[in-house]
């Protein structure tokens, strides 16, 4: 029996959750998931709609839902320490979200994933991995073997998080950054896009350039990575 399925923001990723669904479909040769709408408190997207689905209203109303199902779609640089407050908003209990796993993505048999988690187009997760709950991962995205990713967190496209690192709560890797094994990275992180971590990042700092540096948050605004590279190379 197909499950339907309520998506939580509205955005990209969102659209990108509802193409993984109907793939998921296609696959399995029969309705795993059926997408019925999304939630997001946006008050000018109220009773439009996204991707050809109705946005049924704002996170305070998942309750009016009876036997539907969940699945998340925030987490970006600027909502990821923001993402906790936004679930347990909604009130759903833990057992109503969903786990998504594309088809194109390669996921060992031994990798625990946690709810509310989609694994998207191409992605590698290696043996041992233990992904948390609502983790976002973007296409492409490699989890080697025996790597933890913490709850709430972020791993966007191309990022390559290598043997045994660990990655604390409501993160964000940016795209095609490298984390070298064994680091430790602590909770409310954010890694800049192509940034290189051979170090450890302790919690609520930004990490950015090649090797990555650590920042204060408001100091990290400044720069991007490349910026921060070429800075550092006298450019």
């Amino acid at each position: 029996m197909s499950k339907d399925v309520i998506i939580i923001g509205v955005g990209g990723y969102s659209a990108n959750l509802v193409d993984i669904m109907r793939d998921e479909n296609v696959a399995a040769g029969r309705e795993l998931w059926r997408p019925i709408g999304f939630l997001d408190d946006e008050p000018s997207r109220r009773n439009t709609r996204y991707y050809d689905l109705p946005i049924l209203g704002g996170l305070d109303e998942a309750g009016r839902f009876g036997e539907a199902h969940f699945i998340n779609a925030i987490g970006s640089s600027k909502s990821a320490v923001d993402k906790p407050r936004l679930i347990e908003r909604t009130k759903i209990p833990q057992e109503r979200f969903i786990i998504l796993r594309h088809p194109s993505a390669w996921i060992s048999s031994s990798v625990k994933i946690g709810a509310g988690t989609a694994i998207t187009q191409g992605c590698v997760i290696m043996a041992n991995a233990t992904i948390g709950v609502h983790v976002k991962t973007l296409p492409l995205a490699t989890i080697s073997y025996g790597v933890s990713i913490g709850d709430y967190t972020t791993v966007a496209g191309g990022a390559v998080v290598a043997a045994d690192a660990r990655i604390g709560r409501c993160g964000y890797i940016g795209a095609n950054a490298a984390i070298r094994e064994f680091i430790v990275i602590g909770d409310d992180v954010v890694i800049g896009m192509g940034a290189m971590v051979v170090r450890d990042v302790v919690s609520g700092r930004t990490a950015v350039g090649i090797p990555a540096q650590t920042l204060a948050r408001t100091t990290a605004t400044r720069y991007s990575s490349a910026g921060l590279a070429a800075k550092n190379s006298g450019e």
